[in-house]
C-alpha cells in the first residue's frame, strides 16, 4: 500500500526531532453494523474507514497524527508536524527496513465481507429468538 522508500522517508521525518521510536498504521476497513431491537432491524450501517496514522514516542511521551490523504507530500507533512511536538535532539540514525514473513496463526476461514447481509441478519434473528425462548 505504501512503498518502502516512502515509509523510510516518513519515519525519518517523524524521528527528525529526536523521537525514540516511530510507527505507521494503515487502516483500510469495510464493515457493516446491524442493530436488532425486539427481533427487528432498527438500524443498518455500512461504511469504509481509511486512513494513515503516525505515532512517535520519546520516553513515556507520545504523539499521534492521522490523515486520510495518502499523497506522498501530505504524509511527509503530517510526519513533520507530529515530530514538532517531540522536543529532543536529532540523532544520526539509519532506518533499514527488512521484510519479515510472519506466520498467520489466526487464519480467516470465512471472510465476513463474503457473507450476504441477509444471511447475517437471519443469524442475528435466530440468536435473538433462541435467547428469548430460553428459560
Amino acid at each position: 500500500m505504501i512503498d518502502k522508500s516512502l515509509v523510510e522517508n516518513i519515519l525519518n521525518e517523524a524521528l527528525s526531532t529526536g523521537g525514540d521510536f516511530a510507527e505507521i498504521f494503515v487502516e483500510n476497513k469495510v464493515g457493516d453494523s446491524f442493530y436488532l431491537v425486539d427481533g427487528k432491524i432498527e438500524q443498518a450501517i455500512s461504511g469504509k474507514d481509511f486512513g494513515i496514522g503516525i505515532r512517535i514516542f520519546k520516553g513515556l511521551f507520545s504523539v499521534y497524527a492521522y490523515t486520510n490523504d495518502m499523497n506522498k507530500e501530505n504524509l511527509i507533512k503530517v510526519a513533520q508536524k507530529a515530530s514538532k511536538a517531540i522536543r529532543g535532539t536529532k540523532e544520526d540514525l539509519v532506518i533499514n527496513l527488512i521484510k519479515q514473513e510472519i506466520e498467520n496463526k489466526h487464519k480467516i476461514i470465512l471472510a465476513p465481507g463474503s457473507v450476504l447481509k441477509e444471511d447475517k441478519i437471519s443469524i442475528m434473528k435466530e440468536a435473538y429468538n433462541a435467547a428469548k425462548e430460553y428459560d
